[in-house]
């Protein structure tokens, strides 16, 4: 089905296979405050027409009227609520209710908002998408054909963005935005195309919009295109083309902040609000910014290595990026430190109760390029051996999340000081890659759509059936597109009788 030099068949094959896979480990409800309100703020925006959500939401200690998350991901939401509106829910007053706090019944009614239902297809999409642009930029990158791919299934199936795929995080949406920037500025180096710069920087914009910490790292990529070598065919342009391409950027980031901070004007007053009470989650003190650190990259409960081991080829991948494109390399791992530096910083470096390292799903997509760029030309055994195995452990740690919710947390039963200093993410037996395995021979537990049906409406297994099928074709079709090249080799020992006349 793939050729080796179709890229556009490869791109959508590889969308088919991520989306597919999503849809068929789809639970179909909410996993956090954030993402509750965040869809319940969609509602208030489409159909009420206000910035407010009426009434308010609240949950343990908090009320939530107006959002301190970004929009984003609220109006990522917008067509397909009114969609719905339009199809499934029409004359169905569920498609723009919001909760009422006094009913008996809110807890579910918030988690497992029957529009969500529908509408919970958003982050597969997006992860989905995403992984292409990781194939793409790949490719711009110099990878080839079937690096790029397996680079980009490598993201999509076996690393913590697939499982982020089904959860209601913004993360995934951030992280799509920052990947098309990089993509747009890549080939704005090789073109010096005004369009492309202008595009990168509405995409850096649009991530702001969706997470506006990445308003921090927009002035570092302006300066980035500032220092974007010249290309031996544009030596002669004129001096001024740095300053010219970095303007060209930084405007477009500045029109896209001015609208960021003209929304949060609208929305809490202030033309400097950044929406979070920043005195309360910016945590300026050596030890947690350690624990966070260290947290972050080694812990059994939040390490990027123990949940990605892919990332460890990535340092090697990066010395030799330094090498082919020093550019791109440098931008990137100036983004990823950005990252491993900033979050500890923050007072939930954690993430709050979910899986993983949440906040650092947008540096997969580049740990994944740095770690297949690591690899050699040709593969021998002792390489297979390791990208197999850091593979893997990967789709296994995956496995996990895909199947199984956060109860396993509540499982625990932690008091609120060790929720808040997040030191059992240190402990092996305290890490759902070791301990949230319980209910495997229980399929009746996993946290899947499709296992959860009502009697009355089996009809509905028809698309997990259907997908399934889909899904094993697709991967049939990887298998021959992965498969060795073989070259017939041409015996000169039997002579060529084919065109000899009989005697």
């Amino acid at each position: 089905m793939f050729t080796k030099s179709s890229k556009a068949l490869v791109a959508w094959g590889i969308f088919a296979t991520c989306f597919i896979s999503y849809v068929l480990f789809l639970s179909g409800h909410h996993y956090s405050i954030d993402g509750m309100v965040m869809f319940q703020y969609a509602k208030a925006l489409w159909f009420n027409h206000s910035l407010k959500i009426a009434p308010a939401i609240r949950w343990g200690a908090f009320e939530h009227a107006v959002p301190q998350w970004s929009i984003g991901l609220s109006l990522a939401y917008i067509p397909l609520l009114a969609l719905l509106s339009k199809t499934i829910f029409l004359g169905n007053s569920l498609i723009h209710t919001i909760p009422d706090p006094a009913s008996l019944s809110y807890s579910h009614d918030l988690l497992y908002d029957p529009p969500y239902q529908y509408c919970s297809v958003l982050n597969p999409a997006i992860t989905a998408i995403s992984a292409v642009m990781v194939y793409l930029l790949g490719i711009e990158l110099g990878l080839t054909n079937k690096r790029a791919a397996a680079a980009a299934l490598t993201f999509g199936l076996f690393s913590p963005a697939t499982v982020y795929s089904k959860l209601d995080f913004a993360q995934p949406m951030a992280s799509l935005f920052l990947l098309l920037n990089f993509f747009f500025l890549v080939k704005g180096e090789k073109t010096r195309g005004v369009w492309h710069l202008i595009a990168a920087g509405i995409c850096i914009g649009l991530a702001i919009l969706t997470r506006s910490e990445f308003m921090i790292i927009a002035p570092t990529l302006a300066a980035s295109v500032f220092f974007m070598p010249p290309r031996p065919a544009l030596r002669t342009r004129r001096p001024t083309g740095p300053l010219t391409q970095s303007l060209t950027f930084g405007l477009a980031v500045s029109a896209m902040v001015l609208l960021n901070q003209a929304i949060n004007f609208l929305k809490f007053g202030s033309w400097l609000s950044a929406g979070y009470p920043l005195s309360y989650y910016l945590v300026f003190d050596p030890q947690h910014w350690l624990t966070a650190f260290v947290g972050n990259l080694v812990s059994p409960g939040r390490g990027i290595l123990f949940f990605f081991p892919v990332s460890i080829l990535s340092v090697v991948g990066i010395k030799k990026m330094m090498k082919t494109h020093r550019w791109f390399a440098g931008t990137a791992l100036t983004f990823l430190a950005w990252a491993l530096l900033f979050y500890p910083i923050w007072r939930t470096w954690d993430g709050g109760i979910c899986w993983g390292p949440r906040y650092l799903i947008p540096t997969v997509p580049y740990l994944c390029l740095f770690g297949y760029l690591a690899l050699p030309v040709a593969l021998n055994f002792y390489y297979k051996s390791v990208v197999g195995l850091l593979v893997g452990i990967g789709a296994i740690a995956t496995l996990q999340g895909m199947l199984f919710g956060f109860d396993f947390y509540g499982s625990l039963r932690l008091s609120s000081e060790q929720w808040q200093e997040g030191l059992y993410h240190f402990s092996p037996v305290m890490s759902p890659l070791v301990g949230g395995w319980k209910e495997l021979l229980h399929p009746a537990t996993y946290d899947i759509k499709w296992f959860h049906l009502d009697p009355s409406t089996n009809v509905k297994i028809i698309f997990p059936v259907i997908g399934t099928f889909c899904l094993i074709l697709l991967l049939r079709s990887w298998f021959h597109f992965f498969l060795p090249s073989v070259t017939k080799v041409r015996s000169f020992n039997m002579p060529d009788t084919s065109n000899s006349s009989s005697k």
